[in-house]
């Protein structure tokens, strides 16, 4: 900044002043994930659903908080619905639920059913149960967003006769893994979260009740002057396939910290750069980052992730200048400052040129 005084005479005692303040904008551009059932299920491995399963206790569905998506398996192995009526006792109750209709195709989508409700002693399509959502996924599964019926003692059934020995090697693998160890034994998720599965990868996602905004992850940004900090949801990052292991910024060197349920990241303009980029205009500096990564897959996708972050700090000072005398002369002084100047105030020099005197005071 510059300040030029000229050839002036017969002046009283004046003062110029700039005032200004410093602002930080977080601006994200987000893309909304996009949602697939056959990427966020859970597993429902229990045996008593079986339609040749009979044992004196009856099971009921309508006493299950179903939330989401399931995948249905038989010790371990893929196994589906049955698709025709069950003409004897069986899975576990005394109520069968099964589906009238035949399994959508991959092609198909996310397609709706109706569940029929079986009892030896009523037929086997008596009455029907509230439909059902049903999606063909990719390594010959299917996955269901089972709801609850009405009444008890119904439960839904999964058909022995459909077992499927011919499991990918992708779904084997994630399969395996369910089956013989606890892969959330080692993960520790918040009362706000809860362990499942994504993309073939095991974490944290958000239970029902949490729900900040997914389109940003539940974004929340802190800035001052060339510092900003940055916090995000872990679950919602998890839902939409990034692990907070994967995230960095510019340099991939500057990862988060899970504090919390919180995956948090910091840049500055000073010691902590992490790839940051100044821009500086007339009227602001502009610092300049982004949240990235690829996620690792057990399925084969790779999602990317780019998130852009800004800071913008507006420069504030006050400059007084004084003269005292109608002495005939040009003065021109320069201030110049830097963007980590911006955080105290100070003193930034005291000019002394002839009888002119400039104070340069930085206000932030």
């Amino acid at each position: 900044m510059h300040s030029v005084m000229k050839n002036q005479s017969d002046r009283r005692d004046a003062m110029l002043l700039f005032v200004g303040y410093t602002l930080c904008l977080v601006t994200p551009l987000l893309a909304s994930p996009v949602f697939d059932p056959c990427h966020k299920y859970t597993t429902l491995d229990e045996p008593w659903r079986a339609t040749n399963y009979t044992d004196n206790f009856n099971h009921c569905d309508s006493r299950v908080s179903w939330d989401g998506w399931y995948r249905l398996l038989y010790h371990g192995q893929t196994i589906r619905m049955p698709e025709e009526c069950l003409r004897r006792s069986g899975c576990g109750t005394a109520g069968q639920l099964w589906m009238n209709g035949t399994h959508p195709q991959l092609q198909d989508g996310i397609v709706t059913r109706k569940i029929c409700k079986a009892l030896a002693w009523r037929g086997c399509c008596f009455d029907r149960g509230p439909p059902i959502q049903v999606k063909a996924c990719p390594g010959n599964y299917y996955v269901y967003q089972f709801v609850q019926p009405n009444g008890c003692n119904y439960a839904y059934c999964a058909d022995v006769n459909t077992i499927s020995t011919n499991i990918s090697p992708t779904s084997a693998t994630v399969h395996t893994s369910t089956v013989s160890t606890n892969p959330c034994g080692d993960i520790h998720c918040t009362e706000d979260e809860v362990c499942g599965e994504v993309y073939g990868i095991y974490g944290c996602l958000c239970k029902s009740h949490h729900q900040p905004i997914p389109e940003s992850f539940g974004l929340v940004a802190t800035c001052h002057n060339s510092s900003c900090w940055i916090s995000l949801s872990r679950c919602l990052l998890f839902e939409a396939g990034f692990p907070a292991q994967v995230l960095h910024l510019n340099d991939p060197g500057c990862t988060g910290t899970v504090l919390e349920g919180q995956v948090k990241f910091h840049f500055n303009n000073d010691d902590q750069k992490c790839g940051t980029v100044l821009r500086v205009n007339k009227t602001h500096f502009i610092y300049e980052n982004s949240i990235q990564g690829t996620a690792d897959s057990a399925e084969g996708s790779s999602p990317s992730m780019g998130l852009p972050l800004r800071c913008t700090s507006t420069a504030a000072f006050t400059f007084a200048l004084w003269w005292a005398t109608a002495a005939s002369r040009t003065v021109t002084v320069s201030i110049s400052t830097k963007p980590a100047d911006l955080q105290t105030t100070k003193i930034i020099s005291l000019f002394v040129v002839g009888h002119y005197s400039l104070l340069g005071i930085q206000m932030c």
